[in-house]
């Protein structure tokens, strides 16, 4: 039987006696073997109306933003392919604000 290797993950925690927006996100950098600058997050602060959930979703998103610019710009209908042309032109812009290697 195969175990599976445990992947980095981000979780919030909230305090019930703090406000709402304000929280902590931490990596199970514990569960992880590797290089710690690339698997300790822990950070905590006021997350203002983002939520500190957009904060921790992050690097799913960054993920999930490299493969829409991995799909075709064109499907077979021009009003699809201008909306996503747009998306894959937010989604270049959003990860080479990041520090992302962009090259489509």
């Amino acid at each position: 039987m195969k175990t599976k290797k445990p992947t980095l993950t981000l979780t919030v925690e909230t305090r019930p006696d703090c406000e709402p927006t304000q929280a902590m996100i931490t990596s199970n950098f514990e569960d992880i073997v590797g290089d710690w600058s690339s698997i300790y997050v822990r950070f905590s602060g006021f997350f203002g109306h983002y939520g500190p959930e957009m904060f921790a979703a992050a690097p799913d998103l960054a993920d999930a933003l490299e493969s829409l610019l991995k799909m075709p710009d064109y499907d077979g209908t021009p009003e699809v392919s201008r909306i996503r042309l747009k998306a894959k032109n937010k989604a270049k812009a959003a990860l080479k604000r990041i520090g992302r290697k962009v090259t489509a």
